[in-house]
């Protein structure tokens, strides 16, 4: 364990097979530090026609930015983009017909990255 006995470290799960952030409590001074953030969850796309809009609901912990993966046919994940650490949705402009695309996003801060949030894959078809 990390630190004297009177510090020992936790996890805090949200939800059953889900990835949490990783609390380190300081029982002398009662409180808790979030080390890394929560994995987002609940990633979900969509085709729009004309795009594809992504949603997520934002992992728990202090979160400075966010990575979003993407693949094109089920090629390699190379980074995308990167976002926000409160945003929680975005639109992907650069999509070509007959393509399926797979995302997947990675929040970071300071002390590091979340796990990574479940995969939305999206056809994108002639609407």
């Amino acid at each position: 364990m990390v630190g004297s006995a009177s510090t020992r470290l936790t996890k805090a799960a949200s939800r059953v097979g889900q990835w949490a952030a990783l609390y380190l409590q300081d029982r002398r001074r009662g409180r808790a530090l979030v080390l890394v953030p929560g994995a987002p969850q609940n990633l979900s796309g969509a085709d729009m026609s004309t795009y594809i809009q992504l949603r997520w609901a934002l992992g728990l912990g202090t979160v400075t930015g966010q990575r979003i993966y993407r693949n094109v046919d089920g090629g390699s994940y190379s980074l995308w983009q990167t976002v926000g650490g409160s945003t929680a949705q975005v639109q992907d402009l650069g999509v070509v017909i007959g393509h399926t695309y797979g995302y997947y996003l990675v929040a970071y801060n300071s002390n590091g990255d979340s796990a990574p949030s479940n995969v939305a894959t999206v056809g994108f078809e002639i609407a």
